[in-house]
């Protein structure tokens, strides 16, 4: 007898935070399918770290803001189950690994084309599976631009 197939599509989390001196650290989340569309995004508010929390958190500050604060608000969003989700380091991982979903870091160390879990085989055959990232980059940058109120770079 065979197991029963999940009805649920598989969703792919993107989590992405960045860092700049001008909003601080903005995250996103993209979720798509195993054909690499769509299926949610959100993005947070900039977060902009007070002396005082950069004094008391230290070294450990990085991770609190991109794991706990905004990896964990964003993961709490999704209306979605995370089959998997993919970041780029160690921070942001710990928001999955505290969520109980399987985490998987991409970075310039992870072979894209080496032996990838079975997990990110469905997905590895439609897309490139570190191209989303640049996905949930651009879309902070329009949303950080919108929220400025026009493109920075004609301030410059």
């Amino acid at each position: 007898m065979t197991a029963p197939r999940d009805p649920r599509p598989a969703a792919f989390g993107y989590l992405l935070v960045v860092e700049d001196d001008l909003h601080g650290y903005t995250g996103g989340l993209l979720v798509v399918c195993d054909r690499g569309r769509p299926l949610e995004f959100h993005c947070t508010e900039p977060v902009q770290p007070s002396r005082a929390q950069q004094i008391l958190f230290g070294p450990t500050l990085r991770d609190f803001v991109c794991g706990e604060q905004i990896g964990g608000a964003l993961i709490g969003k999704c209306k979605l189950p995370l089959s998997v989700l993919l970041v780029l380091d160690e921070p942001t991982a710990g928001a999955g690994r505290a969520a109980g979903v399987e985490t998987i870091i991409l970075n310039d160390e992870t072979p894209i084309n080496a032996s990838l879990p079975e997990s990110l085989a469905a997905l590895a055959d439609a897309i490139d599976p570190a191209e989303p990232f640049d996905r949930v980059r651009e879309a902070i940058r329009e949303a950080q631009r919108l929220v400025t109120g026009g493109d920075e770079r004609a301030a410059a």
